[in-house]
């Protein structure tokens, strides 16, 4: 016995997938809408923007040129007292300053002073480098110190280099007799080469060069 399949078709089959298709395309379109739509207001969005900071910049240049310009010139600024506890003596030159006496010290330790002004006052000024030796001759005079013991106790660099004429003859002059300042002096330090923390707690004096002294 021979058996047929038959399929029965929904009479409206074609009305549906019409319906389908209608649907799909209207869809499509209002996506496509939506997407339109969406670009349109990311221009809107950007061009405000843009608007709003063309406003600031024009309203803040013309509130800047609609202030009045004071025509008053600044105060001219008066220079500053030193401290009462900053003591600047006037610096007399070696000349016309000398010492009561002598410095009595060996050759070996003339050359080890001359060794110390070398060390920090190479490349200052004549009177600077009398001056290191006078605070040494101080320290030893009024401690009651060998220079060795001077040198050690106060951590003098000592220059093992060889010594330029300026040093020797600034620290024989010190040793003749004579004074690069009028003043009491025992301690120096240059502050572009080392810290100055505790020589700046002593009683400054003055500055010769790039070296402060102190006592």
């Amino acid at each position: 016995m021979n058996i047929k399949t038959v399929t029965i078709e929904n009479p409206n089959a074609d009305a549906i997938r019409k319906s389908r298709k209608v649907e799909e395309g209207r869809a499509a379109r209002h996506a496509k809408r939506a997407a339109e739509n969406a670009r349109r207001q990311h221009r809107k969005n950007q061009f405000e923007v843009l608007l709003c900071c063309v406003v600031v910049v024009f309203a803040t240049t013309v509130v800047t040129l609609s202030l009045p310009r004071s025509s008053t010139p600044l105060p001219e600024v008066e220079p500053t007292t030193p401290h009462p506890s900053i003591q600047v003596v006037e610096v007399v030159e070696t000349n016309t300053a000398v010492a009561p006496k002598a410095w009595n010290i060996s050759d070996s330790d003339i050359e080890l002073v001359a060794q110390v002004v070398s060390a920090m006052a190479r490349g200052e000024d004549y009177l600077t480098q009398q001056a290191v030796a006078q605070c040494i001759r101080t320290v030893c005079e009024e401690g009651g110190l060998s220079v060795p013991e001077a040198v050690t106790r106060l951590k003098y660099p000592v220059d093992a280099g060889e010594i330029s004429q300026s040093c020797i003859d600034a620290t024989q002059s010190i040793v003749d007799g004579c004074y690069a300042v009028d003043a009491d002096i025992k301690y120096s330090y240059n502050p572009f080469v080392q810290g100055g923390e505790w020589h700046e707690r002593q009683n400054f004096v003055c500055q010769l060069g790039s070296l402060r002294f102190f006592n």
